[in-house]
């Protein structure tokens, strides 16, 4: 059975020790794009958040990720945003396809992604995991662990994947190797 392509953004799992997964407070930035929950948040300017589609490239240098979107908010909305911001959180997501050699399948194990959002959604996140972007360097946001262990899922096209941040203001600097 094929996997359905139905992108839900990022979904918090777990923590890699164990314990209770939480959600802080911060501060949305006064010219945030709409946020839905399971989008990744990015540090911005003056101590702000937003959505990391606010930016061409937010996984470098300047935007630093914070965390997941615990909820939605409308563009320009100000005031504050909850967001899972744990730097060991275990999350899960789509691969937005399976087509390029080593990509979705079980050699997509311990690689670091980029995260791309798709060009559909209303109401749901629509962020994902950048199939084609597989490197074993650090300098991409997030690292594939393992096949989310679920009846309807397998590698392929439109996999769901478990995935750790690479990529996290509350990691040391350089990031985490894929291998």
């Amino acid at each position: 059975m094929a996997n359905v392509d139905k992108p839900l953004g990022f979904k918090p799992l777990r923590r890699m020790g164990g314990g209770v997964v939480n959600m802080n407070s911060y501060t949305l930035d006064a010219t945030t794009v709409a946020i839905k929950k399971g989008d990744v948040i990015v540090a911005v300017n003056a101590g702000t958040v937003d959505g990391a589609e606010s930016s061409a490239d937010p996984f470098v240098g300047a935007a630093p990720i914070v965390g997941i979107a615990a909820e939605d908010k409308a563009s320009n909305a100000g005031g504050s945003i909850l967001v899972y911001d744990d730097p060991d959180l275990v999350f899960v997501a789509q691969m937005d396809d399976g087509t390029t050699v080593g990509g979705a399948g079980s050699s997509a194990m311990n690689l670091n992604y980029d995260i791309i959002s798709t060009a559909s959604g209303v109401n749901t996140s629509i962020m994902e995991i950048d199939e084609s972007s597989g490197v074993a360097d650090a300098d991409t946001p997030i690292k594939v662990i393992r096949l989310y262990p679920v009846e309807d899922n397998a590698h392929g096209e439109f996999a769901r994947y478990e995935c750790i941040w690479s990529q996290h203001q509350g990691k040391s600097s350089g990031g985490s190797l894929g291998v």
